[in-house]
C-alpha cells in the first residue's frame, strides 16, 4: 500500500469512527486493524478520537447503571392485581 493509499485509508477509518459516534454507531459493523501505520499528521485526531469513545462508554456505562437501578426499583412493586377469581359459581 502507498503512501497516499494508507493516508486516506487512515482518514477514512477515522471518518468512520467519528460518525458512529455523532450517531450513536448502532450499526456499527467490524472494522480490521490497517495494514500500515498512522500517518503522524493524524494522531492529534486520533487521540481526540479515542477521548470522545471513552467519554461515549462513560456515559453509557453511567446509563447502564441507572437502567438496572430502576428496572431493580420496578421489582420492589407488588402486582397490582391479586390472583383470585373474578366469578364463584354457584349451584343453581
Amino acid at each position: 500500500m502507498t503512501a497516499a493509499a494508507g493516508d486516506a485509508a487512515w482518514t477514512a477509518l477515522l471518518d468512520r469512527f467519528e460518525h458512529d459516534l455523532d450517531t450513536a454507531g448502532d450499526a456499527a459493523g467490524d472494522w480490521h486493524p490497517l495494514g500500515t501505520p498512522l500517518p503522524p499528521h493524524l494522531v492529534d485526531r486520533a487521540r481526540a478520537l479515542v477521548a470522545r469513545q471513552a467519554e461515549r462508554m462513560s456515559l453509557l456505562h453511567a446509563e447502564l447503571v441507572d437502567t438496572r437501578a430502576h428496572l431493580a426499583a420496578l421489582d420492589l412493586v407488588p402486582p397490582s392485581r391479586t390472583i383470585t377469581a373474578a366469578y364463584v359459581e354457584r349451584d343453581a
